[in-house]
Protein backbone atom coordinates (compact mmCIF):
# COMPACT_ATOMS: atom_id res chain seq x y z
CA UNK A 1 0.00 0.00 0.00
CA UNK A 2 1.39 3.32 -1.04
CA UNK A 3 0.26 6.13 0.84
CA UNK A 4 -0.09 9.81 -1.01
CA UNK A 5 3.17 12.20 -0.88
CA UNK A 6 2.49 15.62 0.13
CA UNK A 7 4.60 17.87 -2.52
CA UNK A 8 2.79 21.22 -1.60
CA UNK A 9 5.07 23.82 -0.57
CA UNK A 10 4.28 26.46 2.45
CA UNK A 11 6.64 30.06 3.00
CA UNK A 12 9.02 29.77 5.51
CA UNK A 13 8.17 31.19 9.32
CA UNK A 14 10.63 31.90 12.23
CA UNK A 15 9.02 30.46 15.57
CA UNK A 16 9.98 30.51 19.25
CA UNK A 17 8.95 28.09 22.24
CA UNK A 18 9.95 27.75 25.26
CA UNK A 19 9.15 25.34 28.41
CA UNK A 20 10.21 26.37 32.04
CA UNK A 21 9.57 23.37 34.79
CA UNK A 22 10.19 22.92 38.65
CA UNK A 23 10.97 19.34 39.39
CA UNK A 24 8.84 17.69 42.73
CA UNK A 25 10.95 14.38 44.01
CA UNK A 26 8.90 14.73 46.90
CA UNK A 27 6.13 12.78 44.64
CA UNK A 28 8.48 10.71 42.52
CA UNK A 29 11.61 10.78 41.10
CA UNK A 30 11.25 12.28 37.50
CA UNK A 31 8.08 14.15 38.30
CA UNK A 32 7.59 18.00 37.05
CA UNK A 33 4.95 20.91 37.36
CA UNK A 34 5.20 22.84 33.74
CA UNK A 35 4.71 25.96 31.44
CA UNK A 36 5.45 25.73 27.95
CA UNK A 37 4.98 27.96 25.92
CA UNK A 38 4.51 28.34 21.91
CA UNK A 39 4.96 30.71 19.15
CA UNK A 40 6.47 33.61 21.44
CA UNK A 41 6.86 35.75 18.24
CA UNK A 42 2.67 35.88 17.88
CA UNK A 43 2.96 34.69 13.94
CA UNK A 44 -0.27 34.24 13.30
CA UNK A 45 0.88 34.23 9.09
CA UNK A 46 2.22 30.90 8.74
CA UNK A 47 0.98 27.22 8.02
CA UNK A 48 2.04 23.81 8.02
CA UNK A 49 0.40 22.71 5.56
CA UNK A 50 -0.94 24.86 2.70
CA UNK A 51 -4.62 26.31 3.90
CA UNK A 52 -4.55 24.99 7.46
CA UNK A 53 -3.15 28.06 9.29
CA UNK A 54 -1.63 27.90 12.73
CA UNK A 55 -2.67 29.82 16.68
CA UNK A 56 -0.80 32.70 17.46
CA UNK A 57 0.77 32.34 20.98
CA UNK A 58 -0.44 29.49 23.19
CA UNK A 59 0.95 28.54 26.97
CA UNK A 60 -0.16 24.90 28.49
CA UNK A 61 0.24 24.21 31.94
CA UNK A 62 0.79 20.33 33.35
CA UNK A 63 2.00 18.35 35.69
CA UNK A 64 4.06 14.88 34.80
CA UNK A 65 4.03 12.41 37.78
CA UNK A 66 6.55 9.28 37.29
CA UNK A 67 4.73 6.18 38.66
CA UNK A 68 8.06 4.19 39.85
Amino acid sequence: MILGINTEEVDGYFLLNGRLSYALPMLAEGSEVFLALENLTNNTDYEYRPDYPMPGTTAMLGVNLALR
